[in-house]
């Protein structure tokens, strides 16, 4: 009876079995129906169907459909995910279910109320859209995140304890992080131990951390201290000591005085020079040209530095030639007795990998060439990593164009893929701004305003209408901008104006225009050459100066000249740079030939440096000189001369007050500026203005230099910036300072 039994299970699975088998050998024939997901209220439908493999009128894989689940998984998005594959007259027809998991709600209870908010921009920034979605398993990571913060800011001993309620209902976690901040923690001394090399003084300086002292806080940062370990490390190994290492460091706090006292100790080891450099692996690429752009050569002292970025360039020029997935491991072999380094570097080329076709997705606004002729990569050839990384750059500096997601689709052909860039088009948009203008010199009060429209009819152009309209002074302008004149990297800029102002003695008027073609020749530099044209008339001079004003520059005159300019920008930021510099010289040739009046020529140059020694201090340190000379005879117009004095130049004084009358034909100015960055979008500055503008170039004597303080305030909205300065004469702080307003950037 039992044999029977067993017998008949047996039976019964082998039917079972044959049966499972031939359904899913039938499944696997059939095309994909439909797909339906249910369950995600906050994740779009097209987020979770872009990352699946399965589509509708695609043959049917249960592989494909198990990886799918993964990857779904993997969004980091859901705490569960299940999948159903049902057979129809249609063909296999998928349903999906997700559950998401709780959407969080971050709050920072703490005493120091600035903080507190600082805090939670950095919690919420660093996280990420992914871990805004909670998990019980990401709780110590977001308290070590926070901990870090607060450490990085000085408060060493801060203590933290998390909240979290969750609303099943809401589908919602509220994290509230408890903060006793404590005490910031200052820096006593930084002692040093077994160091010859370097002296304590030269490692002080490459620490991120100071000691306390007169104009310096001291504040003992931990992530700047552990980042400073490093620092030392690498200096060691920028001079042939290969193994130097921090071999104990201890931080010793004293509860009383709230302050630290910091014992590092070191072992610096030999000094090695490279002995031979070798590639293993390398079959389509000759060892002897990839070796000898290596900065590190045979003989050198070894610097870890160098080899590193000889590595780094090694695998950029093979994925620059197609090799897309190319590893390069190298190995040091150190002989302590001839103090040598013999480098061996192991590279694994891969496989070439090319481009079929360059797709481009989600532009709905912004026309398709204009997407493209950002990008460097080409159909049919390599894929270059570095032109695809330099195309993703190009289409981040459009305006108009938000997040940029790339893809690669496996193509019918072995290591062959589509390129699909994925764009969230904004299309641009019309600007509108509107403002008032106070001159506390010559114009008086105006009102202004302007409209920009980006991106124009999807174009990728630039169109901008201005209008600054007051007693004194009426200006209107408009400005066309073509990025990419006829697909190529020239940019032309159209302008057209008609400006008429009062000048202290007389009346002026400027109709005119200017047409230039601008191309990048290096990273962040630009160089441009345009023509000017404008009708010019002066009149209305006051009756005591008409005598020595310029007879032939009275009435109606024409204004002809070819602008070039080459200028450079590497700041981090437009508003409030941190770091870089912007660099600028022009050049403006006036000739009559060309249509002038007058024939001269006039250069300027304009520099600009930022850096942020301390955090959310900013050193501004500014240049600007200029000269201008008449040629074959003829004269520098009064309105193209150098007026020093007022804003831009020296305030605290009225504008062109440090220049003669009728203008200067050579001038200098410098200014250096301390500035606060309260919040991104504010910033306040103390500034020290000097400058002087000369007759002739022969008068310079940079013992006329005049001198002017103040303060100043600048807020950021929309596309631009107001800031409002107050300034004194350096000799007459105090007594009638001149308010200055302005709107625009730094140039």
């Amino acid at each position: 009876m039992k044999l029977w039994m067993k017998s008949l299970k047996k039976i019964i699975w082998l039917i079972l079995l044959i049966t499972m088998f031939n359904t899913m050998v039938k499944a696997e024939d059939l095309i994909v129906s439909d797909i339906e997901i249910k369950g995600a209220r906050r994740i779009s439908l097209e987020k979770i169907l872009e990352v699946m493999s399965l589509r509708n009128g695609k043959k049917f894989s249960q592989e494909k459909l198990t990886a799918d689940l993964q990857r779904i998984y993997k969004l980091g998005f859901f705490k569960n995910i299940s999948s159903k594959a049902m057979e129809t007259n249609e063909g296999i027809r998928i349903l999906t279910i997700v559950r998401e998991k709780p959407i969080i709600k971050i709050e920072i209870l703490g005493e120091e109320l600035d903080m507190k908010r600082e805090a939670e921009r950095f919690l919420s920034s660093t996280i990420g859209d992914k871990e805004l979605f909670y998990s019980e398993k990401q709780e110590e990571k977001w308290k070590k995140i926070l901990t870090g913060f607060y450490r990085q800011m000085g408060y060493y001993r801060v203590k933290i304890t998390l909240e979290v309620k969750i609303d099943k209902d809401k589908n919602t976690a509220s994290l509230t992080f408890n903060v006793k901040e404590g005490d910031v923690v200052k820096i006593k001394s930084i002692v040093f131990v077994g160091n010859t090399i370097f002296e304590d003084k030269e490692l002080k300086k490459i620490m991120q951390i100071k000691e306390k002292a007169f104009l310096r806080d001291g504040v003992f940062r931990e992530p700047s201290y552990l980042e400073g370990l490093d620092n030392v490390t690498a200096v060691y190994n920028s001079k042939g000591y290969a193994k130097a290492k921090v071999i104990s460091e201890r931080v010793k706090f004293d509860e009383v005085k709230n302050q630290v006292e910091i014992l590092i100790k070191i072992e610096e080891g030999n000094k090695y020079r490279v002995g031979k450099i070798e590639l293993e692996g390398n079959k389509n690429l000759k060892a002897e040209y990839l070796l000898s752009n290596f900065i590190l050569k045979q003989g050198e002292v070894l610097d870890r530095e160098k080899f590193s970025k000889d590595v780094e360039w090694l695998k950029r020029y093979y994925e620059s030639r197609g090799y897309f997935k190319v590893k390069a491991e190298p190995y040091i072999t150190f002989d302590e007795e001839e103090k040598q380094a013999d480098i061996v570097i192991d590279v694994e080329e891969g496989d070439i990998h090319y481009v079929n076709r360059i797709l481009i997705e989600g532009n709905g606004i912004t026309k398709e060439r204009v997407i493209r002729q950002e990008i460097t990569l080409l159909e049919g050839y390599v894929l270059n990593a570095v032109r695809l990384e330099q195309s993703i750059d190009n289409l981040k500096r459009l305006r108009y164009l938000g997040k940029i997601n790339v893809k690669m689709k496996p193509a019918s052909e072995k290591n062959t893929y589509d390129v699909v860039f994925k764009v969230e088009d904004e299309g641009g948009a019309n600007m509108f701004e509107a403002g008032y203008n106070h001159y506390t010199d010559i114009y008086g009060s105006t009102i202004f305003l302007k409209t920009e429209e980006i991106n124009l009819l999807g174009n990728g152009q630039n169109l901008t209408m201005k209008a600054e309209y007051g007693k004194s002074k009426k200006d209107y302008s408009v400005i066309f901008t073509e990025p990419r004149l006829f697909g190529t990297k020239n940019i032309l800029d159209i302008e057209s104006h008609l400006t008429t102002t009062n000048e202290a003695f007389y009346y002026l008027q400027r109709i005119g225009g200017l047409a230039a073609i601008k191309r990048p020749v290096a990273k962040y530099t630009t160089a441009s050459l345009g023509y000017r044209y404008e009708k010019v008339n002066i009149y209305d001079i006051e009756r005591s100066k008409k005598g020595s004003f310029p007879g032939d520059q009275i009435g109606e005159t024409h204004l002809a000249s070819l602008m070039s300019a080459v200028e450079r920008i590497t700041t981090d930021d437009m508003f409030c740079p941190t770091k870089g510099s912007m660099n600028k010289l022009i050049v403006d040739y006036g000739s009559q030939p060309l249509g002038s009046s007058s024939s001269y020529v006039k250069s300027t140059i304009e520099s600009q440096w930022y850096a942020s020694p301390i955090r959310n201090w900013i050193f501004m340190a500014k240049m600007g000189a200029g000269a201008a000379s008449k040629l074959a005879g003829s004269y520098v117009p009064v309105y193209e001369k150098f007026y020093v004095g007022g804003q831009g130049t020296v305030r605290g004084y009225d504008s062109g007050e440090l220049s003669p009358r009728w203008g200067a034909d050579a001038m200098y100015i410098t200014t250096m500026e301390y500035r606060y960055k309260f919040v991104d979008n504010v910033f306040g500055a103390l500034f020290w203005d000097m400058g002087c503008g000369w007759e002739k170039t022969s008068d310079i004597s940079f013992s006329d230099l005049e001198q002017g303080v103040g303060l100043g305030l600048a807020f950021k909205f929309n596309a631009g910036q107001i800031r409002v300065d107050y300034a004194f004469p350096a000799d007459k702080i105090g007594e009638n300072g001149e308010l200055y307003f302005n709107i625009g950037g730094e140039f």
